[in-house]
C-alpha cells in the first residue's frame, strides 16, 4: 500500500532548468527523426510526395507529373537556383525593376522539360515561390490558351461565362502577374519566340520566368530583362549508365548503383554492352532514347547485349534516310518499341497512329464516344470487344481502351494523366466525370517518328487519317446545328472547353489533309505526274470526307468571332471537296457559299461575291429555278452587292440588287407555301435582308414593315432568346435613328435588348456585341445622357481589342453608321 504523505511535506516539482533540458532533448529527437526519415526515403520519392505534402495555399498549376527515374542533370538545377538567389539578393540594388528569365535550350530529347519539372517541384516543396508556380505549354496557341485558363482557375480568379474568352483570360492573368510577386512561370515546349512575344510583349515584374525551348537566341527578345541561357546536353557516361539500369530494373538510385557495381564485377560482357548503348556509339546520353530502350528491355526481359544487337540492326537500316532534326538514335529506340507493339498488339499501334495526327494531349473520352464510328480495323474490334456495336456500353469500351493504353504505357510510348492538374488532390466524383477527365500525352518526337512512318505507307496513313476524321465528326455537331441551335456552347464552360479541344484537333488534322493535297501535281505534264496523281487520288478516295467537319468547325469559329481562322478552314474545305468529291456539286456549292460568307465578314467583298456567284452557278445546275437553294444563292450574291456603297454604284446597280432580294423572298415564300409551311427562318431572313436594303435607300416605312415581319417570324421559329432575333432587333433599332421621325428612346431600348440577347449566346469580344455597344454610346451621347454613354464606352473599351469602334467614336467627323451599317458579323 502507498504510504501517505506526511502533513506539511509537498514533493518538489520540476525545476525550470529540467524543463528546458527535456524540451531541448525532445527537439533533438524530433529533428533527427525527420532527418533520418528524409534520407531513408529516396529523393525522387520525396519530391513526388511533396506535390501533396508541401505548404498549403501555394497555387500550383499544370506542372506535369515527374518521371520516377530522373537521374543526373543536377548541375542545371544547381545553376538555376544559384542564379535566382543571386538575382533576388540584389533585387533592391541594380536589378530593381527587371525580370529574371532563365532559358533551358538544346536539341529535342535531352531532358529540358524534365529539368524544368524537377526545378518546379523542388522550389514548390521548399515554399520558395509563395505567389505560385504556373506551367504553360507553348507548343501551340491552343495549348497555351488551355494553360492560361487553368492558371486563372488555380489562382482563384474567374470570369462570367459570357466573358469567358481567350483574350479576357489573358488580360486577367497578365494583370494578376503585374500586380503580384514571388511567382514562377514556366513556358515549356517553345519552338520560337513569336508566340510567347505575342502573348507577353512585355514581361511582368516581380516574378521568375523559366523557358524550355529548342530555340537558342533568347537574349535579345525583351527589354528590361536579365536573361541567362543554359544549353542542355546529354547525360555523362556514369549518369547514363545509372539511368538505364534504373529503367531496366525499376530501381531507386541507391539500388541502381549497387546493381551497376554487380554488373561490372560479375557480368563484364553485359556491362560492356551497357557502356556501348549509353555512349557515343549508342544513345550518347540522350534521356528520351534511354527511357524508351529501358522500357523495351524491362517489358521484354531483354539483356543489354541482346538489345544492343537489335539496336545496331535498326540503326544500320536507317542510315542514308532523311531524319530532319530527329537524332537517329532517338528514332531507332522509338521505332524498336513501336514495331514491337505493332507485332504483338496491332490495335495499340493503330491508336498510336491516329494520335500522331492529333494534338499531343489526347482526351480518352473521344475514343469511347466515337468507337462505333471508326473504320473497320483491329482498333475498332478491340474497343468494341468484337461485339455488336449497339450492345456495347461506354463502360465496356472504356475498359477495353484502358487495356490498349496500358500496352503503350509499358513501353513509355504514352503518359496517362487523371484530372486537369497534377497538383490537385483527387476529389470524389462519379465514374463518368472521372472518365471524361482522363487523357494521355505523346512525346513530340514520337509523334514526329510515327507521322513520318505514315507518310511512307499510304495505306496506313489513309486508315489513320480516316479514323481521326471519323472521331472528330462523331463528337462535333454539324454545321446546321452550330448555325441554328448550338449557341449554348459559348455559355456552357465545360462544353465550350471540350468543343475547343475538338476544334484544335480539327485544325491539326486539316494541316495533314492540306499536306496530302499539296502533293497532288497541279498539271499532269509527265507520266510520273500522272502515276503520282492517280496513286494519291486512289488514297484520298479511301479516307472519310472531312469537308462536313471543316464546314461545321468554320461555322463554330465564326460564331466565336474568329472569322479569319474560319476563312482558312473554309479554303481547305473547298480544296478538299474539289479533290475528293468532284462530282458532288451540291457539297462544293455549299462549301463555296460558306467561304463567301467568311470573305464577307472580313469585308473582302470582291472575293465574297465571286464565291457566291460560283456557288449559285453550281446550284442552278442541280435544282429548278423555283427551288429554295436557288433563292438562297441569289440572296447571298445580293447581300455582297448590298454591302457596297450603294450611292456610288449607280441606279441600275441598286435596282438589280433590289430585284434579286425580291426574287429570293418570292421564291422562298412560294417554295414553303407549296409545303404548307407559313413560318420558316429562311423567309424571315429574306424579309430582313430586303428591309435592310430599303433602310439604306431611305424607304423607312417599307423597311420597318419588312423588319417587323422578320422579327415576328423569327420569334415564332426560334423563340424569344436567339441570336437571329437579336440581329433583327438591332436592325429595327437602326430604323428609329434615320429619317425625320427619329425615336432615340425606342432605339436605345431595342439596342439594349439586342445586346442582352447577344451576350447570352456569343463571346463578349464578338463584333456583334461590340457593334451594339457602339450604337448605344452614340445614341446616349446624342440624347445627352453622358452617364449611360460613359458606362457603355467603358464596356466597349474592354472588349474592342483593335479599337476600331473606339476610334470612330473619338472621330467627331465620322458618320453615325459609317463604320458598320449592317449587323453583318453573324450570318444566318
Amino acid at each position: 500500500d502507498p504510504q501517505p504523505i506526511p502533513d506539511g511535506h509537498i514533493p518538489n516539482g520540476p525545476t525550470v532548468l529540467s524543463v528546458v533540458l527535456l524540451s531541448f532533448l525532445a527537439a533533438i529527437v524530433f529533428v533527427s527523426s525527420v532527418f533520418l526519415l528524409g534520407h531513408l526515403i529516396p529523393e525522387e520519392e520525396r519530391l513526388i510526395r511533396g506535390v501533396f505534402e508541401s505548404p498549403k495555399g501555394i497555387p500550383f498549376s499544370e506542372v506535369p507529373y515527374p518521371t520516377q527515374y530522373f537521374t543526373g542533370h543536377q548541375e542545371y538545377l544547381t545553376e538555376l537556383q544559384l542564379e535566382y538567389d543571386k538575382f533576388t539578393s540584389s533585387w533592391y540594388g541594380p536589378q530593381k525593376g527587371l525580370t529574371l528569365v532563365q532559358v533551358l535550350t538544346g536539341l529535342p530529347g535531352y531532358g529540358k522539360t524534365e529539368i524544368a519539372i524537377q526545378y518546379a517541384l523542388r522550389t514548390y516543396h521548399q515554399g520558395r515561390f509563395r505567389g505560385g508556380i504556373f506551367w504553360l505549354t507553348c507548343s501551340s496557341r491552343q495549348r497555351l490558351n488551355v494553360g492560361l485558363e487553368k492558371m486563372m482557375a488555380n489562382i482563384g480568379l474567374s470570369l462570367e461565362l459570357k466573358d469567358y474568352t481567350h483574350e479576357n483570360i489573358l488580360r486577367v492573368v497578365t494583370k494578376w502577374l503585374w500586380t503580384n510577386h514571388n511567382w514562377m512561370l514556366v513556358l515549356n515546349g517553345v519552338h520560337s519566340p513569336e508566340l510567347v512575344l505575342e502573348y507577353f510583349p512585355s514581361l511582368p515584374k516581380g516574378g521568375h520566368i523559366l523557358i524550355a525551348s529548342d530555340y537558342t537566341d533568347w537574349k535579345r527578345q525583351w527589354d528590361g530583362t536579365v536573361t541567362k541561357v543554359y544549353e542542355v546536353t546529354g547525360l555523362n557516361q556514369t549518369e547514363a549508365e545509372l539511368f538505364l539500369v534504373r529503367r531496366r530494373w525499376d530501381l531507386p538510385l541507391e539500388d541502381a548503383a549497387s546493381k551497376l557495381t554487380e554488373l561490372k564485377e560479375c557480368k563484364p560482357e553485359e556491362y560492356k554492352a551497357l557502356q556501348t548503348l549509353v555512349g557515343k556509339d549508342g544513345f550518347d546520353g540522350l534521356p528520351l532514347a534511354l527511357e524508351k530502350a529501358g522500357a523495351y528491355m524491362r517489358y521484354n526481359k531483354y539483356s543489354f547485349s541482346r538489345y544492343l544487337e537489335l539496336y545496331r540492326r535498326k540503326t544500320a537500316g536507317l542510315l542514308g534516310e532523311e531524319h530532319g532534326d530527329l537524332p537517329i538514335n532517338v528514332k531507332s529506340s522509338m521505332l524498336l518499341s513501336a514495331e514491337k507493339v505493332a507485332k504483338d498488339h496491332p490495335a495499340a499501334t493503330q491508336l498510336l497512329e491516329v494520335c500522331s495526327l492529333l494534338d499531343l494531349a489526347v482526351p480518352e473520352w473521344i475514343f469511347v464516344r466515337a468507337a462505333v464510328n471508326l473504320t473497320d480495323s483491329r482498333l475498332r474490334d478491340e474497343l468494341l470487344g468484337g461485339e455488336n456495336s449497339s450492345a456495347v456500353s461506354e463502360i465496356e469500351i472504356s475498359d477495353n481502351l484502358n487495356t490498349i493504353l496500358m500496352r503503350l504505357e509499358r513501353y513509355s510510348l504514352i503518359k496517362r494523366h487523371q484530372g486537369e492538374e497534377t497538383g490537385d488532390i483527387p476529389v470524389e466524383e462519379n465514374e463518368e466525370i472521372q472518365r471524361d477527365k482522363m487523357y494521355f500525352t505523346l512525346p513530340r518526337l514520337l509523334q514526329t517518328v510515327v507521322r513520318s512512318h505514315l507518310k511512307e505507307h499510304s495505306q496506313k496513313m489513309t486508315l489513320a487519317l480516316s479514323n481521326s476524321i471519323r472521331i472528330l465528326k462523331a463528337i462535333f455537331p454539324n454545321a446546321t446545328s452550330v448555325s441554328l441551335g448550338m449557341f449554348v456552347t459559348f455559355n456552357d464552360r465545360d462544353r465550350y472547353i471540350k468543343y475547343n479541344s475538338i476544334v484544335t484537333n480539327t485544325l491539326i488534322v486539316g494541316q495533314t489533309v492540306s499536306e496530302v493535297l499539296r502533293k497532288l501535281p497541279k498539271k499532269r505534264t509527265s507520266t510520273a505526274d500522272t502515276e503520282t496523281c492517280t496513286r494519291m487520288e486512289d488514297c484520298l478516295q479511301q479516307f472519310d470526307d472531312p469537308t462536313p467537319l471543316f464546314n461545321a468547325v468554320g461555322m463554330y469559329l465564326r460564331r466565336d468571332g474568329q472569322a479569319d481562322q474560319a476563312l482558312e478552314v473554309y479554303r481547305l474545305a473547298v480544296r478538299t471537296t474539289e479533290a475528293l468529291n468532284k462530282e458532288d456539286k451540291y457539297q462544293l456549292a455549299i462549301t463555296k457559299r460558306y467561304l463567301g460568307k467568311a470573305y464577307f465578314e472580313l469585308l473582302e467583298l470582291d472575293k465574297s461575291e465571286q464565291e457566291f456567284e460560283e456557288s449559285l452557278r453550281l446550284i442552278k445546275e442541280l435544282y429548278p429555278e423555283d427551288h429554295v437553294e436557288v433563292a438562297c444563292g441569289i440572296q447571298a450574291v445580293a447581300r455582297a452587292r448590298q454591302r457596297r456603297n450603294l450611292t456610288e454604284m449607280g441606279e441600275d446597280y441598286v435596282k438589280e440588287t433590289e430585284r434579286m432580294l425580291q426574287t429570293a423572298l418570292r421564291l422562298k415564300k412560294g417554295f414553303y407555301e407549296k409545303r404548307n409551311i407559313s413560318n420558316h427562318y429562311m423567309i424571315a431572313v429574306a424579309y430582313n435582308n430586303l428591309g435592310a436594303l430599303y433602310q439604306e435607300l431611305g424607304r423607312l416605312e417599307e423597311s420597318e414593315q419588312l423588319i417587323k415581319a422578320s422579327l415576328k417570324m423569327k420569334k415564332t421559329v426560334f423563340g424569344e432568346e436567339h441570336i437571329s432575333v437579336a440581329i433583327v432587333l438591332n436592325k429595327l433599332a437602326r430604323n428609329y435613328l434615320l429619317g425625320d421621325q427619329r425615336n432615340l428612346t425606342e432605339a436605345a431600348r431595342l439596342t439594349k435588348l439586342s445586346l442582352e440577347l447577344k451576350r447570352k449566346v456569343l463571346p463578349q469580344r464578338h463584333r456583334a456585341c461590340q457593334l451594339a455597344l457602339y450604337y448605344l454610346v452614340r445614341i446616349y451621347k446624342e440624347m445627352q445622357q453622358e452617364k449611360e454613354a460613359k458606362k457603355h464606352l467603358e464596356e466597349l473599351m474592354e472588349c474592342d481589342q483593335n479599337k476600331d469602334f473606339v476610334e470612330k467614336l473619338l472621330d467627331n467627323t465620322s458618320s453615325f453608321f459609317e463604320l458598320y451599317p449592317h449587323d453583318w458579323t453573324v450570318w444566318l
